[in-house]
């Protein structure tokens, strides 16, 4: 007997509902279809919840509400803020396309209607996810603000919604800091300096030139896809 099956049983007892042989086989061989770890939170849930009888329907439920998806409210607090292009924001992959059916909304400052777009958008999508047994898909919005990335990033790390690795990959490098702060923030570049005068270090500053150029084109790619 497979562990699904006795905490089945023991479900099924615990709260008065009679399971023939045939009826346990069938929601065990549902059941089998799902991470054996969900499974299992959703029937401890259902013998503390349930004051009925024991349906798949309602270890169906338990389990789609635990697989790491926010709820609608949730995900539109978290998906506004990537209106704003200093933004960074980790969402999944239905709160991104979810918002790209409220933006054009929000561009016009139709707030509530936004809001309500993205819910009905979310919520569907969601629903089709979840019918499809897709599991939750943690994704990165990068915003120009440097600081705001690494305090966003290192709190996905933290709550498990990003791998450390591929979060540190996302975060600009020492060296390039300078550069991206003076080209999103419109700032005076120094490209070489020694102290206080440029450099005549003419590899050094076309080596610089080109990391520019190449951020540059960075940029005018996400603006072109967002």
């Amino acid at each position: 007997m497979s562990e699904i099956t006795r905490n089945l049983a023991l479900t099924a007892e615990l709260t008065g509902t009679e399971l023939s042989a045939v009826s346990l086989m069938a929601m065990e061989a549902e059941l089998s279809q799902y991470p054996v770890r969900a499974v299992l939170d959703a029937l401890t849930r259902c013998r503390r919840e349930l004051s009925g009888r024991l349906t798949l329907h309602a270890v169906l439920e338990r389990i789609n509400t635990s697989d790491g998806r926010p709820g609608a409210d949730e995900a539109w607090a978290t998906a506004i803020l990537a209106h704003d292009e200093a933004e960074t924001v980790v969402w999944t992959s239905e709160m991104s396309m979810a918002f790209s059916v409220a933006r054009p909304l929000l561009d016009l400052g139709d707030k509530v209607g936004a809001r309500m777009a993205f819910r009905d958008a979310y919520e569907r999508m969601v629903i089709d996810a979840r019918r499809e047994r897709n599991p939750v898909r943690w994704e990165a919005s990068l915003g120009y603000d440097a600081d705001r990335r690494r305090s966003v990033l290192s709190s996905a790390v933290e709550f498990g919604r990003l791998p450390a690795q591929y979060a540190q990959a996302l975060l600009p490098s020492p060296k390039d800091s300078g550069v991206v702060d003076a080209i999103m923030g419109n700032q005076p570049l120094r490209l070489v300096c020694v102290d206080g005068v440029m450099s005549a270090d003419e590899g050094e500053r076309q080596k610089v030139l080109k990391r520019i150029a190449e951020l540059k084109g960075m940029l005018s790619a996400k603006k072109s896809a967002a």
